[in-house]
């Protein structure tokens, strides 16, 4: 029978956690919030890691490729011809 006693409703020890804080008012769940660290923000950043490689990957990629294709043309690419004209003209014809 009720007695007037309100039943405690659990809370999560967030701490300074603003993320468990904001994601307890969202979802009312304690488990989620206090596990928002391993369920959002480990997953989050290992994605941003990826994500930064593949595009650093792709970056230096596109550059080897077109330094490779200019050369395979004939052409100096326009990063070496400093060194090319600052070289000795008996190791240019060379």
């Amino acid at each position: 029978m009720s007695d007037g006693t309100p039943t405690p409703v659990p809370t999560p020890s967030c701490g300074n956690s603003e993320v468990c804080k904001q994601l307890y008012d969202w979802t009312h769940q304690a488990w989620l919030a206090q596990s928002s660290y391993f369920v959002l923000v480990k997953p989050l950043r290992i994605v941003v890691i990826v994500l930064a490689a593949m595009l650093v990957r792709h970056l230096l990629a596109r550059a080897i490729n077109k330094m490779v294709r200019s050369t395979a043309a004939g052409s100096v690419p326009t990063i070496l011809r400093p060194l090319k004209e600052k070289m000795p003209t008996a190791l240019q014809d060379a």
